[in-house]
């Protein structure tokens, strides 16, 4: 068996040859012999140009800035309620239609200034592309997933559910009694749930009402998170309706146009209340 390795920082290139005889080798081609071909380097001008130019485009404005931290500059959106995250969530929820918009903290990368909005502001909060999904789950399969994003809190934890037409509560001095497996994936709760109060935005009234177990509700997040189980999250017999609906920053494009008038208003200039952690923080 043939290993090779290029090492970090895209300092090589690796190249396979394969032979007709069937010899097989390898061998690192440093980038800095590639970039500085001036034929490589026009190439590669004219195509950061192209995309530069995509990345100016305006999306529209803000009259908050939005963040990924608190007011000391440190990271709360993978542990506690942000303003950012409430955006995110909503933008999920809202173009996809569901009752439940959800969005792990960790895909959330940079905060969202105030004033203009381009798509570069965008591909800064979400850079990773992720496809945006829809599916059917359960009440019981949402208290679970929350048990399970809410185990490590108040410690940061990617998986950390920022949502949308959903509220809960955690209650950090219950020890989580999530179960996972050998790969970190959620196998059960075995014990008291620390996770209580969750509620569902009732559509037709307005009003937040208690999670019915048995009941099914629409989901909106990425397919990292719902079909994926990213971050060991798992939703039990999840139908899935809706695969690969458009990228993450996609859905911010559209719920900045068609829902909100290219604009965001002042309602995004603190987080919602949405989440209540023990120590009284949201």
């Amino acid at each position: 068996m043939l290993l090779s390795s290029t090492g970090t920082a895209f300092a090589n290139v690796g190249r396979l040859i394969i032979k007709s005889n069937g010899h097989i080798s390898t061998e690192l081609i440093p980038t800095d012999e590639i970039f500085y071909n001036s034929k490589v380097s026009f190439w590669a001008a004219s195509v950061k140009n192209k995309v530069d130019e995509a990345g100016r485009r305006e999306i529209g404005s803000s009259a908050v800035a939005q963040s990924i931290n608190d007011e000391t500059g440190a990271r709360i959106v993978r542990k506690l309620e942000c303003n950012l995250g409430d955006f995110c969530a909503d933008a999920y929820r809202m173009t996809q239609n569901t009752d439940i918009g959800w969005c792990n903290g960790g895909s959330i990368r940079a905060d969202l200034p105030a004033g203009k909005i381009t798509l570069n502001s965008l591909l800064s909060v979400f850079p990773f592309n992720s496809q945006a999904a829809v599916g059917e789950v359960t009440g019981q399969a949402v208290r679970d997933a929350l048990e399970m994003t809410s185990r490590r809190s108040p410690v940061d934890n990617g998986g950390f559910a920022q949502v949308s037409g959903l509220k809960y509560e955690i209650d950090t001095t219950v020890a989580s009694s999530v179960i996972v497996d050998g790969n970190g994936v959620f196998s059960s709760v075995n014990g008291k749930r620390r996770v209580h109060h969750v509620t569902v935005l009732n559509k037709n009234t307005g009003e937040y009402e208690p999670i019915v177990p048995t009941a099914h509700y629409t989901i909106a997040a990425s397919a990292y998170v719902l079909r994926d189980n990213g971050d060991g999250v798992v939703f039990p017999n999840i139908v899935i309706t809706k695969d690969a609906v458009c990228s993450d920053a996609e859905i911010l494009e559209t719920y900045i146009t068609k829902f909100l008038n290219k604009k965001i208003g002042t309602e995004y200039a603190e987080p919602q209340g949405r989440i209540i952690v023990g120590d009284g923080r949201k």
